[in-house]
């Protein structure tokens, strides 16, 4: 629980105090009975160091020391810096020099990237160093892996894909990430898996440039996901809403375009890590970067915010009900944060108690804060009782089903287009129907004249009609509605 889980000790163990695997079983079994896929989290990438593979590799077993990233001699170190893109290490490895990204440059320590272990040897590791870097050029590991995902594909369970990129990495040649054996091992373990249940589902995890990202789906002949992360079409989202200009929007739509195949986009305005922002390729999104600190925590060395979506957005429901509004309203899968379904709050009282954990579990006072847990975290019974939480679930309620509802309708591409300053038109057209969906960007109320008759499917905010031809759209106003 150094990173609140995603360090496993036994792939095959459900957490005691979450209730084991038989409390596993039983909510498996009582999601079937509503209807409810269920995703888990398959990490690929690293293990905890107190997985049994990582034991027995100290005790000298050659078997298991191939499982890893194994460095006789110290790694040397040339330098470290930040740009506005990442915090980086250099290496020289292979008589080469090697730039290699540092994920957590607050939580690492002298040797970012590689451990000490007691056996005097080196480790590699992506995240913190507490999780190792498991060896995907060695079939060992892959036949490990697939017996792993075999046991849980027999509960027709649908898998996210953890850090996927950072997997198939090629020590070499210097090639860490987005590797051509990343792919292969996705396709071939994308075949086991359907052969056990060919529902299953893989949604991965790969924030990597756009032009990399198509990769992750596959092909018709060699399946990989059908659901990616839309990191890209997230951080545009965040845009639209901070600098109110429709050309974020219309990128969106291009980047949706560039998937042509039977897979899809999972749309989501925030993860469960920080919210990141590629400011090096996009230097206006600095601009409401600031303010978003405002309201959360820097993490990665100020690169990411963390916070929730509702503590982000100034703690404004109106403000924060035209988010998702905005969300359901553009193609893709889209998905509802955990905790978002009432507006909760950053929880900074959890993010100490989880610090205090980790310096007891592994007895070192010198660990950070990690501000994501900020936006983790339980769901007490007086929070989802209370009179914000109710209306908040209920706005969202209706957002998601009305999305629900009219989903055919999103398997077009939209036209957008600016009606007024921070008023917003997305429109579709699905065989001879006409949806109309307006989005006030903005606090300050906002007048439309219309010259067509509109049916009212749902409303978010304020929003009234004045006369036949006037509507006029309050704070945050939002109006989903159908051409007569």
């Amino acid at each position: 629980m150094i990173d609140y889980g995603f360090d496993i000790s036994d792939y095959y163990k459900v957490r005691e105090n979450l209730g084991g695997n038989a409390a596993f079983d039983k909510f498996l079994k009582e999601c079937n009975n509503f209807g409810i896929k269920v995703f888990i989290d398959i990490v690929f990438n690293h293990i905890s160091r107190d997985h049994i593979w990582f034991k027995k590799a100290l005790q000298g077993d050659k078997k298991y020391i191939k499982y890893f990233y194994n460095f006789q001699i110290t790694p040397q170190l040339l330098e470290k810096y930040t740009n506005d893109k990442a915090a980086w290490a250099v290496y020289l490895i292979n008589n080469k020099k090697v730039s290699i990204p540092i994920v957590f440059p607050e939580l690492v320590g002298e040797l970012p990237h590689f451990y000490r272990a007691l056996d005097n040897s080196y480790y590699y590791h992506t995240f913190y160093p507490s999780q190792i870097d498991l060896n995907w050029g060695n079939p060992e590991v892959f036949i490990e892996m697939a017996e792993i995902l075999i046991f849980w594909s027999k509960k027709n369970l649908n898998f996210r894909l953890d850090a996927v990129p950072f997997m198939g990495k090629d020590f070499t040649n210097n090639n860490l990430e987005n590797t051509s054996s990343t792919h292969l091992i996705i396709k071939a373990l994308k075949k086991i898996v359907n052969t056990i249940n060919p529902e299953s589902v893989f949604l991965a995890e790969a924030n990597v440039p756009i032009n990399k990202i198509s990769e992750y789906f596959g092909d018709l002949e060699n399946k990989e996901s059908e659901l990616v992360y839309g990191f890209k079409i997230m951080e545009n989202l965040w845009a639209t809403i901070f600098l109110k200009n429709i050309l974020y929007l219309k990128r969106i739509v291009k980047f949706i375009e560039v998937i042509s195949r039977p897979s899809s986009w999972l749309t989501l305005l925030r993860t469960h890590d920080e919210l990141s922002l590629d400011l090096h390729s996009n230097p206006e999104f600095k601009i409401f970067y600031d303010k978003l600190n405002i309201n959360g925590l820097p993490f990665r060395n100020g690169l990411g915010v963390s916070g929730r979506t509702y503590s982000l957005l100034g703690n404004d429901k109106e403000r924060f009900l035209m988010a998702y509004f905005l969300l359901t309203a553009i193609p893709g899968n889209p998905a509802l944060l955990y905790g978002d379904e009432i507006g909760k709050k950053n929880d900074s009282a959890f993010m100490k108690k989880m610090t205090r954990s980790k310096i007891e579990t592994i007895n070192d006072e010198n660990i950070n804060d990690d501000t994501r847990d900020i936006n983790r975290g339980v769901l007490s019974e007086n929070e989802l009782l209370k009179k914000r939480s109710v209306f908040i679930h209920s706005q969202i309620s209706k957002i998601f089903n009305n999305r629900l509802k009219n989903k055919k309708v999103y398997t077009t591409l939209p036209i957008i287009s600016e009606v007024s300053k921070g008023l917003i038109l997305i429109k579709y057209k699905l065989n001879d129907k006409i949806i109309c969906i307006y989005i006030n960007l903005d606090e300050n109320t906002k007048t439309l004249h219309i010259n067509k008759n509109l049916n009212y499917k749902l409303t978010i905010n304020k929003v009234s009609l004045i006369k036949a031809s006037i509507i006029k759209f309050g704070k945050y106003g939002c109006l989903w509605s159908e051409e007569i």
